[in-house]
């Protein structure tokens, strides 16, 4: 099992509703939000056991990251179109801390964040 599957069994519905919300296109050709998170699963399935996100490996590391590009921007989008989306919004509570206090961090060396 990939160390990302647990996370998307919790949390795959709450990516597929924000874009279904959005645009029905989002899911053309997919049977629904049950088909679109199965198929989400699968993709992480096949990604290396120790591949790990861009954004796991800054916030692990103590660097700024794209916390708030990628999970802010879905929690707000969510709450923008009144769709729940409580796997991201605990992800990104959980994490805004130590987003900011990077940041400081970052900041005070004169550091800039990776592009």
């Amino acid at each position: 099992m990939h160390v990302a599957s647990p996370l998307l069994n919790a949390g795959g519905h709450h990516t597929a509703l924000p874009a279904a919300a959005h645009c029905s296109p989002y899911l053309d050709g997919v049977g629904g939000l049950d088909e679109y998170a199965a198929a989400q699963a699968s993709r992480a399935e096949s990604l290396p056991k120790a591949s790990t996100a861009s954004l796991a490996r800054d916030v692990l590391a103590g660097r700024p990251s794209e916390l708030e590009a990628q999970v802010g921007a879905m929690v707000r989008y969510a709450e923008g179109k009144g769709v729940a989306a409580p796997a991201f919004a605990a992800l990104y509570a959980a994490l805004l801390p130590q987003e900011r206090a990077a940041a400081r961090t970052a900041a005070a060396v004169g550091a800039r964040a990776p592009r």
